[in-house]
């Protein structure tokens, strides 16, 4: 996995964000480290898509940038000048993201129509829909490899991504950053979370199931970011005794 020091001259953080995994909290730790954001909206945010170079294109100062984040598919790297990056994510149970983002969308404020249509839908409903597979279907898998390809995606996290984190392991991931980018952290509040929404275990299993089915991808590369992770792990375990050593 590629690393490049925080601080570094000319290198940008480019947060993935994938909706539901966490990452309004993470964004709120992000906040504290650095200074030069730019925040994209709506690149892949339900359906609407505008294109990533055009929104880049619209950064006033784009050498002051430090951190450029939001729903966005991979590939950002390709539209700015600096060089050097370290592209972030975090990464979710599969059926606990897709639950999730169900539950958020139908206490969510937006105007949307094919989103307002949810909050009248049960959640075996949401998942069976074809107009909603770009949320319920291998999301994960779309936006890191920016196509339905597991290959690629698992080929992007590895060569591409500095920390791949996990939801269900948000402190670890935190320790990981802390260790490998120089971050300072000391208290988080959780954010943006799903709230009155039931557990997996009072789902009825057909439903569950559903969403597994649709989401082989997701899983295995799920497990696959775990794994990640566990290097990640290992290796500043092991930096750690060698320096103590020396």
């Amino acid at each position: 996995m590629i690393f490049n020091k925080k601080k570094e001259t000319n290198s940008v953080i480019i947060f993935l964000h994938i909706p539901k995994t966490g990452g309004f909290t993470l964004n709120s730790i992000i906040d504290k480290q650095y200074r030069g954001f730019f925040d994209i909206k709506g690149f892949f945010d339900y359906g609407w898509q505008i294109p990533l170079a055009d929104y880049i294109n619209s950064i006033g100062d784009i050498k002051k940038l430090e951190v450029l984040r939001g729903h966005l598919f991979f590939g950002a790297h390709n539209h700015i000048p600096q060089k050097n990056y370290n592209y972030i994510t975090l990464l979710r149970a599969p059926v606990e993201r897709v639950v999730s983002e169900y539950y958020f969308i139908r206490r969510w404020k937006n105007n949307r129509p094919l989103l307002q249509a949810v909050k009248k839908m049960t959640l075996h409903e949401f998942v069976t829909k074809k107009e909603y597979n770009g949320i319920t279907s291998n999301r994960q898998t779309l936006m890191i490899a920016g196509q339905y390809d597991l290959a690629k995606a698992k080929y992007n996290l590895e060569k591409h991504f500095s920390i791949v984190g996990i939801t269900e392991r948000f402190d670890e991931t935190l320790y990981v950053l802390e260790k490998k980018l120089g971050w300072k952290i000391n208290k988080y509040k959780k954010e943006n979370e799903t709230k009155n929404r039931p557990s997996i275990d009072e789902i009825d299993h057909d439903t569950i199931e559903i969403i597994r089915e649709k989401n082989q991808k997701d899983i295995e590369l799920y497990k696959f970011a775990n794994e990640l992770l566990d290097n990640q792990l290992k290796q500043l375990k092991n930096s750690f005794f060698a320096e103590i050593m020396c």
